[in-house]
């Protein structure tokens, strides 16, 4: 279960569980045409299936160049949509862009602080 907040009639606010359904999608414009993407399994069950690239904001169908920053490669989508199998409380998490330029891995993108 999730914990979120909801408004009730009265104007006040109390704590509600809420089911969770499967993937979470979170989404960031980078700049120079390309978006993050990442996408965790919220659930204690192993999750197979398709992000499809219009569901992230951001994205266009000719969005198909995919780096996988876990493990630092570069891939174009046969299809405009990610293909994911995701472990209990995994991440998955992409730069995606129209343009391979823009999603080479590189130094500063794995910099260590």
């Amino acid at each position: 279960m999730l914990v979120g907040f909801e408004q009730v009639g009265d104007g006040s606010v109390c704590i509600t569980a809420t089911p969770l359904y499967g993937l979470s999608l979170w989404s960031k414009p980078l700049g120079n045409g390309t978006v993050a993407a990442l996408i965790v399994n919220l659930l204690e069950t192993n999750q197979t299936g398709t992000v499809p690239l219009v569901d992230i904001p951001g994205t266009t169908p000719q969005y198909l160049h995919a780096l996988d920053v876990w493990s630092h490669e570069t891939s174009v989508l046969a299809q405009p949509q990610l293909e994911l199998s995701l472990r209990s409380h995994q991440s998955a998490f992409f730069i995606l862009s129209a343009s391979t330029e823009n999603v080479q891995p590189s130094g500063t993108l794995y910099r260590s602080r």
